[in-house]
């Protein structure tokens, strides 16, 4: 019976999944829920969910349809205003008729003369939706609704709200105005995280204070679905506020706030009719709240025990595999109805096929992510790892398993190696759309681009399969060796002396790293080697100390006797300290044309060995 050394592996947590949008006027639920769970969206004209938490939509009907942004123009009203006044509620505004004069619809009725608190003209924009306090809001935030307009949409650009347009602080109609769901989620969840606001906009009335031209008043919240003031059969306990609203031209509006104890959603209903008397914004709005709270939450899909996957083991006299154990449970927000043993895949991508002892705490082994009909719903933390530590101080010995033991205990798939970057969207080969963040490559292209020894094509490629010229060698030795200035002069002829590698040749030259083909040609756009390659990067190394007594005979390399004889010293100690590894078919391939990815690999691992 073999014994075994047990390692638990720490799973840090998981990025933040992101669903892809639904195309405009599909009604959509969140992964795998029946389309039967869906709310009927009959007589909306669009709306959508979004979790906060999460940032994740988990409804969408209409999402992109252009609509009269109505009254929830006044969240962005309420979102600017506050950007500029919300240090400045004690201050006061007195009334002019012409900061009132275009006001219409639903208002408090202030008086010219009044003088106002700016504390007040919010509470009434947020409770009764005044449009009075819009404008007056305007003129305080701005001096004046033009101004005030172009901060609004400003703010939109600047949130990504590329189909709205704003003409008015009230959201009355005017022509050329317009919004989307996509869109009014956006600034629900901005209006959602600032809490002055979402008080008021929640509170069932406001008391607003006497003033020189008026007695004290009660503003009462004409939202039905936060106010029980009058019994409309709307009233919902788990929206906590934002606004609602309608038009005659443009039908009902409402956007609202819901959540429980670890889920908070917004939902926006946009452009909905009235069927048999009933307000179908706020009836909709309801359904989706419960439709989000009862059908998504956080599930479970890593428990904390039981084993992850094993590896080999070499010069252990104890052990022939480790084993990975989760140090943490891990959870994804998900529909409640997931089997999360039948619709979700666990995979663990490795950096190692096995490990040498000793392991060290903290080594970085691999990747785990989980996803489900082949999209990615999360993985490991930014950095893309999960390491190895160990319970207590020494190694654990199991007495479990067989003599041909395989994997057999895998609980999730093993992909094979994996860089450390996760390739997400912080990765630097993720700036070169040819950059395959699964290849061999990876790490290495990672390496040089981060730092600046490759810049890529005109095109915007990387073109980690083309050749390395002469020049581009030149250049790229030159940067790893911090770009040194070099007034040499060169025998070359074919050396411009302002062609863009010029620099790198001088010094290249003056150092001794690069000769010419002959005593006047450099022939900077012939292709660099495998051999050439390494013997100018040893003669680099040689300057910096680098190079060692250490030697190998090549005979491993079935085509070992074909490296030429003034690379054969250099490839010899490539060999010996790891820098040059062949091409995994036991050929060396000295002739052969070095890629770029290859030149990379072989700086990264130049690079370790000078630290």
């Amino acid at each position: 019976m073999k014994t075994y050394m047990r390692v638990m592996a720490l799973l840090l947590s998981l990025a933040c999944l992101v669903l892809p949008a639904a195309a405009a006027g599909e009604a959509v639920a969140l992964r795998g829920i029946a389309e039967d769970s869906v709310p009927d969206a009959t007589g909306i004209g669009a709306a959508a969910v979004w979790n906060i938490e999460n940032e994740t939509f988990v409804y969408e009907h209409n999402i992109d349809a252009l609509l009269a942004p109505a009254s929830l123009v006044k969240l962005m009203t309420a979102v600017c205003a506050y950007e500029v006044l919300g240090d400045r509620m004690d201050e006061t505004l007195t009334v002019e008729y012409s900061m009132i004069a275009a006001a219409s619809g639903n208002q408090v009725g202030y008086y010219v003369g009044e003088t106002i608190s700016i504390r007040d003209l919010f509470g009434g924009l947020l409770t009764r939706g005044a449009n009075d306090c819009a404008y007056l809001l305007a003129y305080a935030a701005d001096g004046g609704t033009d101004a005030f307009v172009a901060r609004m949409n400003a703010k939109a650009a600047s949130l990504g709200m590329d189909a709205t347009v704003y003409k008015n602080p009230t959201g009355m109609n005017a022509e050329g105005a317009a919004t989307t769901a996509r869109d009014s989620i956006r600034i629900a969840a901005v209006f959602n995280a600032i809490p002055a606001l979402t008080a008021l906009s929640g509170s069932v009335q406001y008391e607003m204070p006497a003033t020189n031209k008026a007695t004290a008043r009660i503003i009462y919240n004409r939202n039905a679905l936060v106010s029980r003031v009058s019994e409309t059969g709307y009233f919902d306990a788990r929206i906590t506020g934002l606004n609602a609203g309608s038009t005659v031209e443009s039908g009902y509006y409402a956007a609202s706030a819901v959540g429980s104890e670890t889920l908070h959603y917004v939902i926006v209903v946009l452009g909905a009719a009235e069927v048999d008397g009933k307000n179908l914004a706020y009836t909709y709005t309801s359904k989706l709240a419960g439709y989000a709270l009862s059908r998504f939450g956080y599930i479970e899909v890593i428990k904390a025990s039981g084993a992850v996957c094993e590896l080999p083991v070499t010069l252990s006299s104890t052990a022939d595999y480790v084993t990975l154990v989760p140090a943490s449970s891990l959870t994804l927000y998900l529909p409640l109805s997931t089997d999360v043993d039948t619709e979700l895949t666990k995979t663990v991508r490795l950096e190692h096929e096995s490990l040498e002892a000793p392991v060290e705490a903290g080594t970085v082994v691999g990747v785990y992510s989980v996803s489900r009909g082949g999209e990615l719903l999360g993985r490991t933390a930014a950095d893309g790892t999960f390491a190895w530590h160990f319970d207590t101080a020494g190694v654990y010995v199991l007495t479990t398993g067989d003599s041909n033991h395989t994997y057999s205990q895998c609980v999730v798939t093993v992909t094979g190696k994996a860089p450390v970057c996760d390739g997400g969207a912080n990765c630097p080969s993720r700036a070169f759309p040819d950059l395959d963040p699964a290849q061999w490559y990876h790490l290495s292209t990672d390496y040089a681009i981060t730092n600046h020894l490759f810049i890529g094509f005109e095109d915007g490629t990387f073109r980690p399969n083309g050749q390395m010229s002469r020049a581009m060698f030149a250049m790229v030795l030159w940067r790893v060796a911090g770009s040194p200035a070099s007034s040499a002069a060169l025998p070359f002829a074919d050396v411009a002396a302002d062609a863009w590698y010029a620099d790198a040749v001088r010094w290249a030259y003056a150092a001794g790293v690069i000769n010419g083909v002959s005593a006047t040609a450099f022939d900077p756009e012939s292709p660099v080697t495998r051999e050439q390659m390494v013997t100018m990067i040893v003669r680099y190394a040689e300057k910096t100390g680098a190079v060692t007594g250490a030697r190998d005979d090549l005979s491993q390399f079935s085509d070992g006797m074909q490296v030429s004889s003034y690379a054969l010293a250099a490839v010899r100690w490539a060999v010996a300290v790891g820098l040059l590894r062949g091409m995994g078919n036991g050929r060396l391939e000295p002739q052969g044309t070095a890629t770029r990815a290859e030149v990379a690999t072989l700086l990264m691992r130049f690079a370790a060995l000078r630290k």
